[in-house]
């Protein structure tokens, strides 16, 4: 009896890792398709077609970043070259922020100066857009070192579906659909969708 309970839920667990996809689907289906009645729609086929890992997506951002160059950097050279843009971007937006706040305190007087205010204004639009090249960067520096630690970490999985919404009445005639569904990593999410 006591080798039979962890058999038991094993396949408890695993039955329920299956059901996720399942569920998962269903309800996007049904969502985008406006379906309220559970019998106008059936998951014909549900098969898990393979597994995005880090790895992957290391790959495709390598190359991405290489396209058009002759050699292809490595995975470290472009996180240093990330660092080296974070720190000429940061610095960029500390000097463009105090020549702001310089310009706000000797501002008295200047209201009515078009050249005075267009220049603080085309600061505020360096300012802006160089906070967000900062935050892009860091962004991609991120998911680099994270795929780069983690290769074999499962990002999302990609899922194969094959499904039929049957039309209300009185035309009760059915549609077969065929896509991709690219899950959350726990299969709780639909992360993208695909025509296949």
């Amino acid at each position: 009896m006591k080798s039979t309970i962890p058999i038991f839920l094993a396949l408890v667990l695993l039955g329920c890792s299956a059901d996720h996809k399942k569920e998962t689907i269903s309800n996007y289906v049904r969502y985008i398709w406006r379906i309220n009645a559970d019998n106008r729609m059936a998951l014909l086929t549900l098969e898990e077609t393979a597994l995005i890992r880090g790895k992957d997506s290391l790959d495709i951002l390598v190359n991405q970043f290489s396209q058009g160059e002759k050699n292809i950097p490595t995975a470290d050279t472009l996180i240093a070259n990330y660092e080296k843009d974070d720190l000429y971007n940061s610095n960029l937006l500390k000097k463009t922020e105090l020549k702001i706040d310089s310009f706000k305190k000797i501002s008295t007087g200047l209201a009515d100066n078009s050249f005075f205010v267009e220049y603080t204004k085309s600061l505020e639009q360096l300012r802006d857009f160089t906070a967000g090249e900062l935050a892009e960067l860091r962004a991609e520096k991120y998911l680099l070192e994270r795929y780069k630690n983690d290769p074999d970490e499962i990002l999302c999985r990609q899922i194969r579906c094959r499904y039929s919404i049957r039309k209300e009445a009185p035309d009760t005639t059915s549609k077969t659909y065929t896509q991709i569904f690219y899950l959350s990593k726990d299969a709780k999410r639909v992360l993208a969708v695909r025509q296949q």
